[in-house]
């Protein structure tokens, strides 16, 4: 029959588990078959068991076990796990901690200043300082333009050119003389805006600009280049050179009446797909300034139909010390872009996937 309750059989033979051989055989003592033994290793472990539990209750011995342990266990712990008004209070701590942790992380600011990144003893300290002190001007910006826009078209001429004295109808004929790519400290505060860029039909100008000059254009440049007052863009009138590019420091008797444009007037589209690959890799001289070749030669993408591809346009922001500084520029870029966007869309045979997106 089984022990009485209360009572462990004698430990267990280290022998062959029982399932190998069947039941255990009966032994000698008064223990009859069948009943229940006790696992040798089972007296090991409890005594572990209480070992533990005995030091856990005397205390650790440790630099926290005079100042955390009673502080925990008399102030803490019967506070809060006993009183009923204390245990909401607890948990709503907790849960306002989580909240204010959770709202403060959002509230963290982008960025990392360069000098956190850098030992104290290294030269590049010196180097950044020496950079917010005495630099004039900030890193390039590029507003690059997609396929589709008809830059050679008079419509397409007209709103983007902003200061060529070739042919006044860059700030007449329906639009507004304000642009949208602007220079200078003053702008976004009230300031007129001049620069290479669209005009705005009445639109309202970016609430903020970092640019520190307006942005270089090349089709401005290019307009002037054709001035023929100053004798830049000629061709060979006759001889094997019949009809090509004549540069200006070039002496030569074919080029003489060789003018690209008789009069001051704005070129057809024939006559800009023509002369536009000249401009963009004629040399700039004493001469002729207004040469293409260095400023705008990589400006300018066109394919073998003379066809535009993308263009750019240059601008310098101003001096940007910190990381809030870069990421509010490259926000005002892109809000600058998306109004330029706007703008030239409204230019007939303009497509609607047009855009014009910023670089720096």
């Amino acid at each position: 029959m089984p022990p009485p309750p209360g009572t462990r059989g004698p430990p267990c033979p280290h022998t062959t588990p029982a399932w190998h051989h069947g039941p255990p055989p009966a032994r000698k003592g008064g223990r009859k078959a069948g009943a229940p033994c006790r696992p040798a290793g089972e007296g090991r472990a409890l005594r572990h068991v209480l070992l533990l539990w005995r030091g856990a209750g005397e205390g650790a011995r440790g630099p926290g076990a005079w100042l955390l342990r009673p502080l925990l266990q008399r102030f803490y712990t019967p506070p809060a796990a006993a009183n009923r008004l204390a245990r909401p209070l607890v948990v709503l701590v907790f849960l306002f901690l989580t909240c204010a942790g959770i709202y403060l992380t959002l509230k963290v600011s982008v960025g990392l200043d360069q000098e956190l990144s850098m030992p104290t003893d290294s030269y590049l300290l010196q180097y950044f300082a020496a950079l917010n002190q005495y630099l004039a001007v900030g890193v390039p910006t590029y507003f690059v333009t997609t396929s589709g826009y008809n830059f050679s078209s008079t419509e397409g001429t007209n709103a983007i050119c902003s200061s060529s004295g070739l042919s006044p109808r860059c700030s007449r004929g329906g639009w507004q003389p304000g642009t949208v790519l602007a220079g200078g400290p003053a702008a976004g505060h009230g300031a007129p805006r001049a620069g290479a860029a669209a005009s705005v039909p009445a639109s309202p100008a970016p609430p903020q600009s970092y640019l520190a000059i307006p942005a270089t254009s090349w089709l401005d440049d290019f307009l002037d280049w054709l001035n023929p007052s100053g004798a830049a863009c000629r061709f060979h009138t006759y001889g094997n050179l019949s009809g090509t590019f004549c540069p200006s420091t070039e002496n030569s008797l074919t080029c003489l009446g060789g003018s690209c444009l008789k009069v001051a007037r704005r070129p057809t589209v024939a006559e800009f797909e023509r002369f536009l690959p000249w401009f963009l890799h004629d040399r700039p001289t004493l001469e002729c300034a207004k040469g293409g070749l260095g400023a705008y030669d990589t400006s300018v993408s066109m394919d073998a139909n003379g066809t535009i591809l993308a263009t750019r346009f240059m601008a310098y922001q101003r001096p940007l010390r910190t990381s809030q500084e870069y990421t509010a520029a490259l926000r005002a870029a892109r809000a600058l872009a998306e109004e330029i966007t706007t703008t030239l869309r409204q230019v007939p045979g303009t497509p609607t996937d047009f855009h014009v997106f910023p670089y720096t």
